[in-house]
């Protein structure tokens, strides 16, 4: 009679650890959701959950109560978010502005006519299912391989994804259009790949490196087609709002670079969260000469390194997109951790390539979780300020860009003296 192996955590692998931390997650999202549930009330959305949602939910309701542009109105989004933003202070209340082209606004147009709860509650079904359909989609499609249930829930499970459905973002669009955008790279269609590369205009920060890095690479063509695609969403939302409208866009726009309700830098993942940090504890300026330092070191290595590329292939140019997107999220002046979901196409691509290190994806999937969890009771047991839950909720997806860019950056540069054998783009 043979021996059965017992299992021991002197020979577990990686995908040992991974399904164990897996379990502590879903877990503690189970019990998140029984507290969800319980308190499923009018009286807890817009306040401990679903705050972006909430702001959406009332420019769908202003543009049925009023005009499209009054989207950007201030004064018609406080008239309608005091009533459900129930924990701010009246006399003090400042409004959630909507930083989006009116464009993608228009599914909240008609979302807003379903009470807030259950609307909230129609766009996170509408967006989970989205999730797990392109990504099995798109792992098809770029590798002939089926998403194995463990990745598919490591992704799904991830904190940016937590925070992405408990916000009740948008993020959805960006992994669709990174995912299409490398799609159409590799089919050597630039036009196309353009044209979805314009679908980040949703949120235009993140542009701020994928542009010049194609204008580097000389990819004229991908560029051509972000144009026309930037054109058609610009043209089709003066026709929604007008002038008047782009202007108030405009001014929330600048209003949020400097700060505001509609900004949150402290919960951030990049330099400029880390400057106001270091600002509170102290009245000079020397967090923002860091974070104006680490944005222009950030910017000009990942350029210069990624930028240099000759001949080369599907896995090579995918890492240089996943180190670009990753500085992208540390440089822009707006950055929020649910933003990563921007990184998954491409780290995704590699997870199934064999090419990206188990051990960094799996630090990604649980740490932040873990580190937050701590925070929080760590805070109750000592009654310390929220900054501390801030730090690390924006420390976390900080220190992984940071990590995400080293790692693109080295195996770029070995991908460049290995030349591995794929199609080449």
């Amino acid at each position: 009679m043979q021996r059965k192996q017992i299992l021991s955590f002197h020979n577990m692998t990686t995908k040992h650890w991974q399904k164990i931390g897996l379990a502590a997650v879903l877990t503690l999202y189970t019990i998140l959701l029984g507290i969800f549930l319980t308190n499923f009330s009018q009286t807890h959305i817009c306040n401990d959950y679903a705050i972006d949602y909430c702001a959406f939910w009332s420019a769908g309701k202003v543009i049925n109560e009023h005009h499209f542009a009054d989207i950007y109105n201030l004064e018609k989004l406080t008239q309608i978010q005091r009533k459900i933003y129930t924990k701010s202070s009246i006399s003090t209340f400042e409004p959630f502005s909507v930083m989006y082209p009116p464009v993608f606004l228009l599914p909240f147009k008609f979302l807003s006519l379903i009470s807030l709860p259950y609307s909230f509650s129609v766009w996170s079904v509408i967006n989970l299912i989205g999730f797990i359909i392109y990504l099995r989609f798109f792992s098809l499609k770029t590798s002939g391989q089926s998403l194995s249930l463990r990745i598919a829930l490591m992704l799904i499970l991830s904190f940016p994804v937590f925070r992405n459905f408990y916000n009740g973002q948008v993020n959805l669009w960006l992994i669709i259009c990174s995912g299409e955008f490398m799609r159409a790279l590799f089919s050597e269609k630039p036009l196309k790949a353009g044209a979805w590369l314009g679908g980040w205009l949703l949120k235009p920060q993140l542009l701020i490196l994928i542009l010049p890095f194609l204008l580097f690479r000389r990819k004229f063509k991908v560029l051509v087609g972000f144009g026309l695609s930037a054109f058609a969403i610009g043209l089709t939302s003066f026709i929604l709002v007008g002038v008047e409208g782009l202007l108030g866009l405009k001014d929330i726009l600048l209003g949020s670079a400097s700060g505001g309700t509609a900004s949150n830098p402290p919960v951030m993942m990049n330099w400029r969260m880390l400057g106001w940090h270091i600002n509170t504890f102290n009245s000079t300026t020397i967090g923002l000469v860091i974070a104006v330092i680490g944005i222009v070191l950030t910017i000009s290595t990942t350029l210069i390194i990624f930028s240099r590329g000759g001949k080369t292939n599907n896995s090579h140019n995918t890492t240089a997109l996943l180190g670009i997107l990753a500085a992208t999220g540390t440089v822009a002046w707006h950055a929020h951790i649910h933003m990563s979901l921007i990184l998954i196409p491409p780290m995704l691509y590699l997870i199934l390539q064999d090419r990206f290190d188990q051990n960094l994806f799996s630090l990604w999937t649980f740490a932040p979780i873990l580190l937050i969890f701590i925070a929080f009771i760590v805070t109750a047991l000592f009654q310390l300020d929220i900054q501390l839950i801030q730090f690390i909720e924006g420390g976390s997806g900080f220190v992984f860009n940071l990590a995400f860019l080293g790692w693109a950056m080295i195996s770029f540069r070995k991908g460049k003296m290995t030349f591995w054998e794929n199609d080449e783009l």
